[in-house]
């Protein structure tokens, strides 16, 4: 992605092919937690994050793991995002695909913007490389916008618009392994680069900026929230259980897809040691 200004405005020029794999990694994910309407009209969904159950649910139906490396393979392989053509989703997988979507979209979109804003600082003094420190500023603007913005705009739970981070982090990092394991068969530690910290690192920023500057009253859970931003981050940590119960449904897609990753890389190993040939964009 690229952000730049024009007469005053912030213009961000997003390249697709993020946002096509996230979309097709959300569908495998999506798949793999199995919803099952609620209601006759598909109007409310129920769904697994357990992570033992999602496992060994994809040993019976490998459908997820075989999306995934599909996805994988035409990219790698054949130069294009999609596998996948004019596809019917069931009607069960609409509410969470658009939601798990719809927030990673917005908070990619919402960090190139962040970028945007950053161009008014100076971050030469900060305890970490210029570029980097940047990179978490842009990350704590798109968690507060996508939060506050989801709560406001959608009337999503504050916490579950974490997603939008922490799924689209955890899309990059199963691209960029994938692309490691077909390109030199192994999956080398993520220690970050010169503009980008660690993905890991990243994510934990996500839950710590939600803790530190949003304030969430639950008047009348599901109906009502309000969602206060705090002008100041906080200096006292709080409850470990709330930061518990905040923090887990950030994290099930992205751990769900993990999950099916852990199935894929032995195909695309195998892929790399039959030689199979790069498309030329990768080489």
């Amino acid at each position: 992605a690229q952000t730049f200004p024009i007469r005053g405005y912030t213009v961000v020029a997003l390249y697709s092919a993020l946002i096509e794999f996230t979309y097709q990694a959300a569908k495998a994910v999506v798949a793999a937690q199995r919803p099952v309407s609620t209601t006759a009209s598909s109007s409310q969904v129920a769904f697994s994050s357990s992570s033992k159950r999602i496992a060994a649910q994809l040993e019976l139906d490998p459908a997820p793991v075989e999306r995934l490396y599909k996805t994988l393979e035409a990219y790698f392989f054949k130069g294009y995002p999609r596998a996948f053509y004019r596809e019917t989703v069931p009607p069960e997988h609409l509410i969470p695909l658009s939601l798990l979507t719809s927030l990673a979209e917005r908070f990619i979109i919402a960090h190139e913007y962040g970028h945007g804003v950053a161009m008014k600082y100076d971050f030469g003094r900060v305890p970490a490389t210029c570029a980097q420190a940047e990179e978490y500023f842009a990350d704590t603007f798109a968690t507060i916008h996508t939060c506050l913005s989801a709560a406001v705009l959608d009337g999503v739970w504050p916490q579950l618009a974490l997603i939008g981070g922490t799924f689209s982090l955890a899309s990059q990092v199963v691209f960029r392994r994938g692309l490691s394991v077909a390109r030199n068969g192994s999956v080398p530690p993520d220690e970050g680069d010169a503009e980008h910290p660690p993905n890991q690192l990243r994510a934990r920023n996500i839950l710590q900026t939600f803790d530190a500057f949003l304030d969430v009253n639950e008047s009348q859970p599901g109906t009502d929230i309000e969602l206060a931003l705090l002008s100041e981050p906080r200096t006292k940590a709080i409850d470990a259980g709330i930061a518990r119960r905040n923090h887990e449904p950030a994290l099930e897609f992205a751990n769900t897809l993990f999950l099916i990753w852990d199935r894929v890389q032995p195909r695309l190993l195998k892929d790399f040691q039959t030689k199979r040939r790069l498309h030329q964009m990768w080489c």
